[in-house]
C-alpha cells in the first residue's frame, strides 16, 4: 500500500490537471486537423472535378472544331459540285455533249424528269431528285465506264446511278469497228434547296 503525503496529493492533482489539459488539447488538435484534412480533401476533390470538367470541355471543343473543319470542307466540295440551289440543266447538257465527244459515245439521248421531293428534310432545307434516263450507243463497254466516271467528276450536280444495261445492237463486217452496243442508264440528280415556307 502506497502512502501519500500532503505534498504528493498536490503533485498528483497537478499531474492530473496537466494530463487532462493534454488530453483536451490533443482532442481539439485531432478534431481540428481532421476538419482541416476534410476541408483540404474537399477542396482538392472540387479542384479535380473542375479540372476534369475543363478537360472534358476542351476535348469537346476540339472535337467540335474538327467536325466543323471536316464538314466545312465537305460542304464546300458539295457546294462547288452544285448540290445546293437550282439544277443547272444547260450546264449539264453542255457537259454531256463535251464528254460524249471525248469518250467516243456514238449517240446519246436523255430525258430529265421533273424534280420530286426526296422527303429528307433538315432544318430549313429540303432535298429533291430528278430522274434521268440516258440512251446511248458505244463501241465498247469501257467507253461507257470511262464516260460515267468522267461524268461523275465534271457534271454540275450530285448524281446517283441507279442502273445501266447494255446489249449488242449491230455488227460491222466480221465484227469490225462498226460494232455497237446500245444501252440505257438511269440516275437521280440530287439537289438541296432552302425551304421558302
Amino acid at each position: 500500500m502506497i502512502k501519500l503525503k500532503q505534498g504528493d496529493l498536490e503533485l498528483l492533482r497537478g499531474a492530473l490537471l496537466f494530463l487532462t489539459a493534454a488530453i483536451v488539447v490533443s482532442a481539439v488538435w485531432w478534431v481540428g486537423s481532421w476538419q482541416y484534412r476534410s476541408m483540404v480533401e474537399g477542396e482538392e476533390n472540387s479542384a479535380r472535378r473542375s479540372l476534369n470538367a475543363a478537360r472534358a470541355q476542351l476535348e469537346n471543343a476540339r472535337a467540335q472544331q474538327k467536325y466543323f473543319n471536316e464538314n466545312q470542307m465537305t460542304y464546300g466540295e458539295l457546294k462547288s459540285r452544285g448540290l445546293f440551289g437550282e439544277e443547272k440543266r444547260l450546264d449539264w447538257i453542255e457537259t454531256i455533249e463535251r464528254l460524249r465527244a471525248r469518250h467516243q459515245i456514238f449517240s446519246i439521248d436523255y430525258d430529265i424528269a421533273a424534280q420530286l421531293p426526296l422527303g429528307a428534310k433538315a432544318g430549313n432545307v429540303a432535298a429533291f431528285a430528278s430522274k434521268i434516263d440516258l440512251q446511248f450507243t458505244v463501241l465498247h463497254e469501257q467507253d461507257l465506264l470511262d464516260f460515267l466516271a468522267d461524268f461523275k467528276l465534271q457534271a454540275p450536280g450530285i448524281f446517283l446511278l441507279d442502273s445501266c444495261a447494255l446489249k449488242r445492237q449491230s455488227l460491222g463486217p466480221a465484227g469490225g469497228p462498226e460494232a455497237e452496243l446500245a444501252g440505257t442508264c438511269t440516275m437521280q440528280w440530287i439537289t438541296v434547296k432552302e425551304k421558302t415556307s
